[in-house]
C-alpha cells in the first residue's frame, strides 16, 4: 500500500439533517478514530464508539464514514452552530524486526514505512496547529515562549489600567480578556506539546529513539501482516535453468541452459565437468545415483537456433526435449511405465525400468535406442505456424512425463508447521537436495480423469530435508478448522487447517487423526482410462517470482498472448500481455460487406473510438470516375459504412 499526501482530518459544520461524515484516511482499528463534538459554545467532547457513533468500514486506504448520532446517544444531529471533527490518531511505537533470512518479505517493510508516513502526518498537523518560529527569524522557540508570557503580562496589566477606566474602555476590556484567554491556551499548548517530547528525545539520544521506534513498528508490523496473510505452503524459489529467447521467424535456446538427463541404471562413469556425451555440447554440473538410477545435469554450450520446427506447420502445445546433440524433439504425445502403451505411434516415452527417454517413431523405440533425450523441459504452443508462437509452460523446479512427475534440486519450500505463541506463523523452510520422482499407477482402480494436488512431505528425523513427493486426490483434501466437520465416511483424507496452519492425516485402521507436515506445491488432472498419464500438470507460482518465469527468458516484444475467432471472411484477434489474457493491449476485427449503407456491427466491442478503419475495394471490371467508399458515425461497436459502384468492400480496424 502506498500512503497519499493527506491531512489525516476531517472536519464538518452541521446543517441539521446530515448524518454521516466522511474520513478519507486509512484506520485499522476503531481506535485509531477520534470523533470530537464541538458545540455552539465552542466545548469540545470526545465521542464515544458504539453509543454515540459507528464507523461503516475498517482497512480501506482510502477511508471510509461514520454515522452520527445512534439511536439512543444523548447527541441530536450536528446543527448548523455545531462542529464534528475526525481526526486519525497512532500510538507512537515501532515493534517489527527485520532479521537476516534467506527471503525478504517486502509486504511487512511496505506496512512499517506506512506506519511511520501515517504518524508523521498526524504529528505534521498538529505542529501546524501549533506556535511555530518562520525560517530566517532569530527568536528561538524559547524566547518566543517568553515574548507569549510577557504579552500575557501586559495584557494583565493592560486588564487593570482598563479597570480604572471603565466607564470610557469597557469594549477593550472584554477584547484583552479574551486575548489573555486566547494566549494562555496556546503558551500552555505550545509548552507542554514542544518541551515533554524535545526532554523525551534528548534524555533517551536521537539514535537510540530512532533505533527503538524502528524495532518496536517492525515487530507490530510483522505480527500484524502474517496474522493476517497466510504466508505458508508455497514455493519459496526454483533452479533457473532455461534461457531463451524468440521472434515471429526463429526460437533460440540459449547457452548456459541446464538439462536433467536420464543416463540409464549404471553408476557414473563421468565427473562434473566432463563432455557428457563427448560432442562439445554438454557439460555435467551435477550427478545424482539414486536407487539403482543414473541422472545427469548437464549445460548447454552453444546456442540453438531454429527457424523450423516441422516441413509444414502445426498447432497445438508440444511437449519438448533436448537431444544429445544440437537438437530438440517436440511431440504432442508423451508417455512413461515400463513399456510402451498399446497404439502409441509416435511420442517420447520414459522407460521408469532402464531410465531412459526415449523417442517413438512408428510405434517403436528401436532407431532412437542408442540416443539420450533430457527430461521434458518446456511446453510450446504453436498456432497454424512452424515456429512456436509461446511458451505454454516452463518446468523449472516440477515436471513431468507421461505418468511420472518430479521434483528438481534446488526448490525451496514452506512447510506449516503451526503458529508461535504470539500468534504468527510456525513454518520451516527446506530446499530439495535431490531430484524426487513419482510414477502414478492405477492400483486404486480409477477408469476416468481426476483433479489431484501435488504435495512433497518433510523429514526432520534425517536432517532437514524434503522427504518425498506425492499427491492427493480432489476428493480426499479439506481445508477446515474443525476436523469433526468431516464426515466419517469421507475420512480417507488430509486436512489443511489455515487458522492452525498445520496439516492432519486420518489412519483409517485407528480411526485418528496424526498431523503430518506438507506442503501442497500444485495441481494436476490425470487419466488411467487407456495409458496412465497426466493430462494437465499446473505448479503453483513461486513466492518471489517474477510473473511468466524470467524476464530474461523472453524478449519484451514478444511477451503478447493471443486469441483468434474467424467465421468465413470476418474475424478478430486481441492481443494481452499476460497468459490470463486479462489485460488487452490491441484488438483487429475485419470483415466484408456486399451491399452499401450499412452499419457494420463489430464481433467484439472495442474499448474506445480511437480506432483506426481501413477499407478495400473490388474493383473487377475496372475503375471508374463514379466508384467511392467511407464511412461514418463511429462508435465502440460499430460504424456506418457507404460505397457506391464497387462490387464488395473489405474493411479492417485496429485500436484497442
Amino acid at each position: 500500500m502506498t500512503v497519499s499526501s493527506i491531512i489525516p482530518v476531517n472536519n464538518y459544520t452541521g446543517n441539521s439533517y446530515t448524518t454521516t461524515f466522511d474520513f478519507d484516511f486509512l484506520i485499522e482499528a476503531e481506535k485509531e478514530l477520534i470523533v470530537t463534538h464541538i458545540d455552539s459554545n465552542g466545548i469540545s467532547r470526545i465521542l464515544k464508539e458504539g453509543v454515540d457513533y459507528s464507523i461503516n468500514e475498517i482497512g480501506n486506504k482510502n477511508g471510509s464514514y461514520i454515522t452520527f448520532p445512534l439511536s439512543g446517544s444523548t447527541y441530536s444531529v450536528l446543527g448548523t452552530d455545531e462542529k464534528i471533527s475526525l481526526s486519525l490518531t497512532l500510538d507512537i511505537k515501532q515493534e517489527s524486526e527485520f532479521r537476516n533470512s534467506s527471503y525478504f518479505n517486502f509486504d511487512i517493510l511496505e506496512w512499517t514505512f506506512d506506519y511511520i508516513v501515517r504518524i508523521l502526518q498526524i504529528l505534521n498537523r498538529k505542529i501546524e496547529r501549533s506556535v511555530k518560529v518562520s525560517e530566517g527569524s532569530e527568536t528561538t522557540p524559547d524566547a518566543l515562549i517568553s515574548e507569549l508570557n510577557n504579552a500575557k503580562e501586559t495584557a494583565v496589566l493592560s486588564a487593570q489600567s482598563a479597570e480604572s477606566a471603565k466607564q470610557t474602555c469597557s469594549s477593550y476590556l472584554t477584547q484583552t480578556q479574551q486575548n489573555i484567554a486566547y494566549f494562555e491556551n496556546l503558551v500552555d499548548s505550545f509548552s507542554d506539546t514542544y518541551e515533554e517530547c524535545l526532554q523525551d528525545i534528548l534524555d533517551e539520544g536521537i539514535e537510540t529513539r530512532a533505533d527503538i521506534d524502528l524495532s518496536n513498528l517492525s515487530s507490530e508490523g510483522e505480527k500484524r501482516f502474517l496474522n493476517k496473510t497466510q504466508v505458508t505452503n508455497c514455493i519459496l524459489e526454483e533452479p533457473d535453468n532455461t534461457i531463451y529467447e524468440y521472434d515471429d521467424s526463429s526460437f533460440t535456446f540459449k547457452s548456459g541452459s541446464i538439462a536433467i538427463f536420464p543416463y540409464g541404471t549404471s553408476a557414473p562413469a563421468k565427473s562434473i565437468g566432463d563432455d557428457l556425451f563427448n560432442n562439445g555440447q554438454w557439460i555435467i554440473t551435477d550427478i545424482q545415483y539414486d536407487s539403482g538410477k543414473l541422472f545427469y545435469w548437464a549445460r548447454k554450450q552453444n546456442d540453438l537456433t531454429l527457424t523450423s520446427w516441422s516441413a509444414s506447420a502445426q498447432s497445438g502445445d508440444l511437449m519438448t526435449c533436448y537431444e544429445q546433440n544440437n537438437s530438440i524433439y517436440s511431440p504432442s504425445n508423451n508417455y512413461s511405465g515400463t513399456s510402451i502403451p498399446e497404439g502409441a505411434v509416435t511420442g517420447m516415452f520414459y522407460n521408469t525400468n532402464d531410465n531412459k527417454v526415449y523417442r517413438i517413431y512408428n510405434g517403436s523405440i528401436e532407431e532412437y535406442q542408442s540416443y539420450y533425450y533430457s527430461l521434458p523441459f518446456v511446453i510450446l504452443h504453436f498456432d497454424n505456424s512452424v515456429v512456436p508462437k509461446s511458451v505454454k509452460q516452463l518446468f523449472k523446479g516440477q515436471g513431468y512425463i507421461g505418468a511420472t512427475r518430479w521434483v528438481n534440486k534446488g526448490v525451496k519450500l514452506l512447510f506449516p508447521n503451526g503458529r508461535n505463541q504470539d500468534g504468527t506463523l510456525n513454518n520451516i523452510e527446506v530446499e530439495n537436495t535431490k531430484l524426487l520422482r513419482l510414477n502414478l499407477n492405477n492400483s486404486s482402480g480409477y477408469t476416468t480423469d481426476y483433479e489431484a494436488y501435488l504435495t512433497c512431505s518433510y523429514n526432520n528425523s534425517n536432517g532437514n530435508t524434503v522427504l518425498n513427493i506425492g499427491y492427493i486426490t480432489a476428493d480426499r483434501y479439506f481445508e477446515t478448522d474443525n476436523l469433526d466437520e468431516i464426515p466419517q465416511e469421507e475420512r480417507n483424507a488430509v486436512a489443511y487447517r489455515p487458522s492452525f496452519n498445520d496439516f492432519w492425516w486420518y489412519n483409517a485402521s485407528e480411526d485418528k487423526w496424526y498431523e503430518r507436515i506438507y506442503c501442497i506445491t500444485g495441481e494436476m488432472y490425470y487419466n488411467y482410462s487407456t495409458a496412465s498419464k497426466i493430462l494437465e500438470f499446473k505448479p503453483r507460482n513461486t513466492f518471489r517470482a517474477v510473473d511468466d518465469f524470467d524476464l530474461r527468458s523472453k524478449l519484451s516484444k514478444n511477451a503478447l498472448y493471443s486469441t483468434v475467432y474467424i467465421n468465413g471472411t470476418s474475424g478478430y484477434r486481441e492481443w494481452f500481455s499476460d497468459e490470463a489474457l486479462s489485460n488487452r493491449v490491441l484488438l483487429e476485427q475485419w470483415g466484408t460487406l456486399t451491399s452499401s449503407n450499412q452499419t457494420i456491427t463489430f464481433l467484439k466491442e472495442m474499448s474506445d473510438t480511437n480506432y483506426n478503419i481501413s477499407l478495400g475495394a473490388n474493383v473487377d471490371g475496372g475503375l471508374s470516375g463514379n466508384q467511392s467508399g467511407g464511412w461514418r458515425e463511429k462508435t465502440t461497436t460499430g460504424f456506418y459504412l457507404q460505397f457506391a459502384n464497387v462490387n464488395t468492400m473489405n474493411w479492417r480496424v485496429i485500436g484497442v
